[in-house]
């Protein structure tokens, strides 16, 4: 352990939090975590781990793992050991959790809101969140219409407030979000797979925390409509790692809420059993809605075989479309995000929608609410 680990160290046990240790210092708030963490690290580290660190020189942080001469005091011979720091990877995973908790920190706690009486048991309002692309940029004389961060939070806001205000009033409700709510996946400005650039508005941390802020109003404002929520975050073409932190952002804000359970998913095909009813959500990328149909009838064959009434929905296409694929209804969803360069370029064109579709337990199908924005 440094000298300035120990410093951070002592001054976070003494102050309480590791915030305020950062304003009493006047550092990077990184950079304490990681301090404190290396410090941590070393003081619950196993003797045998301390004594190669501190023979090499090393501190926790930076030695890993490493080979180690031993002498048997017995017979005097000599062995070559391997020892591992197993703490690392854990402190890390902390760091993230911390790291969370405290982007989340300035939000406000929400207002108590009130549970609902005299709810519908059999009936399950799905909202359908599909590409907002929190992030992307498009300038009204290129594309037709403006969109940044801030016109795809208030977009969000106004579609979600019309459909839980027409929703009914109901035991669960699911809000269900089909992947692209970001436009970049990280700071590099490029889709993942292909490395398209792409045109951003503002910096990377500005779009992410525009996202968890959007999600939790919608969730909070579902309260007054809803006794429990349901949320599941799946991942697009464009964010297959900005979901992780979006839905690791709500498990850790609702976490002590027990009406809000918040469904980490890594996977792209998502399924969910209400009664007699079968939901299944996929972005739709890479796949085909005939080859998507096929996947949920081998991977939830029981599922299925439980159900009647089954329905499979994607976004990607940013256009609505529906049929049925054998024993299960298909749609896709309008985005709720604008046209960026590249589809105005290639003559694309449609409207900004969304959804709140109703199921029932024994019925499938019983009700929709279409919010437009423009």
């Amino acid at each position: 352990m440094t000298p300035r680990q120990r410093e951070i160290y002592d001054l976070v046990q003494r102050l309480g939090s590791k915030s305020a240790a950062a304003r009493e210092l006047k550092i990077d708030g990184h950079y304490v975590r990681r301090a404190y963490a290396a410090a941590e690290a070393w003081l619950n580290a196993d003797e045998g781990v301390v004594a190669a660190l501190e023979s090499t020189g090393l501190s926790a942080d930076v030695g890993k793992h490493g080979w180690r001469r031993v002498q048997n005091k017995e017979t005097g011979s000599w062995d070559s050991v391997f020892w591992k720091n197993d703490t690392q990877q854990q402190n890390e995973i902390q760091q993230w959790a911390e790291l969370f908790r405290e982007a989340l920190g300035d939000i406000p706690p929400p207002l108590s809101a009130a549970t609902p009486d005299n709810v519908a048991a059999d009936l399950l309002p799905r909202y359908l969140i599909a590409d907002v692309h929190f992030g992307m940029r498009a300038w009204k004389e290129e594309t037709g219409a403006e969109y940044n961060i801030e016109i795809a939070a208030q977009r969000m806001a106004e579609a979600s407030a019309m459909l839980i205000n027409a929703a009914p009033y109901t035991e669960r409700g699911l809000i269900l979000n089909l992947g692209d709510t970001g436009h970049a996946n990280s700071s590099s400005q490029m889709t993942p797979a292909s490395g398209h650039l792409l045109d951003v508005d503002g910096r990377f941390g500005q779009s992410a925390m525009a996202a968890v802020r959007a999600h939790v109003s919608m969730i909070e404002a579902a309260k007054t409509k809803h006794r429990r929520i349901d949320v599941v975050v799946l991942a697009g073409n464009h964010d297959p790692d900005f979901t992780h932190m979006l839905a690791i952002a709500l498990v850790m804000r609702y976490e002590n809420d027990e009406r809000v359970t918040v469904h980490w998913h890594p996977a792209k095909l998502w399924a969910w059993e209400w009664g007699r009813t079968m939901l299944t959500a996929h972005h739709g990328d890479r796949t085909k809605p005939d080859r998507l149909a096929m996947q949920v009838a081998d991977v939830h064959s029981e599922m299925w075989g439980r159900t009647y009434w089954r329905y499979m929905d994607t976004g990607h296409i940013h256009q609505d479309s529906a049929r049925d694929i054998g024993g299960i209804f298909w749609e896709s969803h309008r985005a709720l995000t604008g046209r960026d360069a590249a589809a105005a370029a290639f003559g694309y064109t449609g409207r900004s929608t969304m959804k709140c579709v109703t199921v029932h337990k024994e019925r499938g199908e019983v009700m929709r609410y279409t919010a437009g924005i423009r």
